[in-house]
């Protein structure tokens, strides 16, 4: 009788073990199937998605009493180093998207900042964004779309802890 009690138990955890397996698989399978929408190759005038992303960092983090960002503000956010990020502004700056202006407080410092044309195509970009994750919301509906944002919120937090930890 404990024989057949113990393998009912192993037979349990077993196909316990296989639904866990399987469900794991199906999460990296969703999460990779993201990466197949390839949505870096969206361009807007032209731009690149990663320079599209360092505009926004730069407008997102501009200080109302300040000219711009200095590049080492950049590198350290974007966590790249300071001679790719200046070679990037030099592109963006010769595109007419961004400018360089001296720091008054500090001559020896320039700020980074978006110019009219590099704020109409982030402006853009956020808009279709918007528009995008507007017509999520209508496929999905709203409770739906507000589950989604909790586990996603939650499964990111889960993966940025593991990842701190393993630092």
């Amino acid at each position: 009788m404990a024989d057949k009690e113990q393998q009912e138990d192993h037979d349990k955890q077993e196909e316990q073990g296989k639904h866990e397996h399987t469900t794991a698989q199906q999460l990296l399978q969703s999460f990779v199937q993201f990466r197949k929408v390839n949505w870096r190759q969206h361009t807007i005038e032209g731009c690149r998605h990663s320079d599209i992303m360092l505009m926004l960092m730069i407008k997102r983090n501009r200080k109302p009493d300040s000219s711009g960002m200095m590049v080492s503000e950049i590198s350290s956010r974007l966590k790249v180093t300071k001679p790719t990020i200046t070679q990037q502004i030099k592109n963006l700056e010769a595109e007419g998207l961004v400018g360089r202006t001296i720091d008054p407080a500090d001559r020896r410092v320039y700020r980074i900042h978006l110019t009219e044309k590099g704020e109409r195509i982030t402006q853009r970009f956020e808009d279709e964004i918007l528009d995008s994750f507007n017509g999520l919301i209508g496929y999905l509906g709203e409770e739906d779309s507000k589950q989604l944002v909790e586990l996603l919120t939650r499964a990111y937090q889960y993966f940025k802890k593991q990842h701190e930890e393993q630092e």
